[in-house]
């Protein structure tokens, strides 16, 4: 009788210390990792702690673990996901840990709630996919306005059979703005870019083309500055001549106590040259001046026109094929 009672403490005393242990470890994956996510978020390792958190919730869904998921993504300002998760744990009413918390946890979500704005959504096509900042945000016609981050977000707009739509808005913090997008069926945008490259075709077919006989053209105004330029060097040459000659006048001349005494038909001859030699320099001066001008001013004049013709050519298919991608 004895030996019974000794094995029946014994059985008790062995589920007394096993059956813990049994269940410490099934939960410790979850709980071990919510531990972590918490010595984290002491640290300041907000993102680290996030994943901890994420892992130990895809474990064990329970509320708690949403709810921490939702504060470390306040804590990093990620403003939509958090609100997003805190009002969906705070939705389970009868989790015992999240009414013991619950005036931090409305506490939190008042601080998160400051950060949003509201942004309504319309389409012309019901049943699109609609994507905020590269997240799926619902479904075309959304029953209520989304809950998103204030600042510039971009709204995708996307469906089968038609051509994606993106905006930029603006939504501001505690307002509510409004983005309208049109979506536009792949037929027509693809009748409509065969019609834009045909006009671009036409437009450069109109255009005059880069021909031998246009490279020969510009040639031959710049064989018009070289020449302007050799004429004007002709020029300085002759006025050099010019200054020579009148030296050797001077050099022909005779000292006389003090006086200089020159012949006077070497004087007039002398002159005479200078005078013509000046003359010639100016009106050598003038002439290549002109001619490389008016080269210049040629060659300035068709470039600049040529450009326009690429620059129009460029903007007709710009507008022509964005116009035929997106239509508002």
């Amino acid at each position: 009788m004895s030996r019974s009672l000794v094995l029946v403490s014994w059985l008790l005393a062995s589920l007394v210390v096993i059956s813990p242990a049994r269940r410490a470890a099934a939960q410790t994956a979850d709980e071990a990792l919510a531990d972590e996510g918490y010595a984290l978020r002491e640290q300041g390792k907000d993102g680290e702690a996030l994943a901890k958190f994420r892992q130990a919730e895809a474990l064990r869904p329970l509320p708690r673990y949403l709810a921490q998921v939702a504060l470390a993504e306040q804590a990093l300002g990620r403003w939509t996901e958090a609100y997003e998760h805190l009002k969906r744990a705070m939705s389970a009413e009868d989790d015992a840990w999240i009414n013991s918390r619950g005036e931090p946890l409305r506490a939190a979500l008042a601080t998160i709630e400051a950060e949003l704005g509201q942004l309504e959504i319309q389409c012309n096509v019901s049943g699109a996919t609609v994507r905020v900042s590269g997240r799926e945000a619902g479904v075309t016609p959304l029953q209520e306005p989304l809950q998103v981050a204030a600042g510039s977000v971009a709204v995708e707009v996307a469906a089968p059979g038609y051509v994606s739509v993106t905006q930029v808005i603006t939504v501001h913090r505690g307002a509510l703005s409004r983005a309208e997008l049109a979506l536009v069926p792949e037929a027509n945008t693809a009748s409509s870019t065969r019609g834009a490259e045909a006009a671009v075709a036409a437009l450069a077919a109109a255009a005059p083309p880069a021909s031998a006989h246009s490279r020969r053209h510009d040639l031959r105004w710049l064989y018009g500055v070289g020449t302007g330029a050799a004429i004007v060097l002709g020029g300085a040459l002759t006025s050099v001549m010019s200054a020579k000659q009148v030296a050797q006048a001077n050099d022909a001349c005779v000292d006389s106590d003090d006086v200089r005494i020159c012949s006077d038909s070497d004087w007039d001859a002398n002159h005479d040259q200078v005078q013509r030699l000046d003359r010639a320099s100016y009106a050598l001066f003038g002439t290549g001046a002109a001619v490389a001008l008016a080269s210049l001013g040629m060659l300035a004049w068709k470039k600049p026109a040529e450009r326009r013709v690429a620059w129009s050519i460029d903007v007709t298919r710009a507008r022509a094929l964005g116009y035929a991608q997106v239509r508002f």
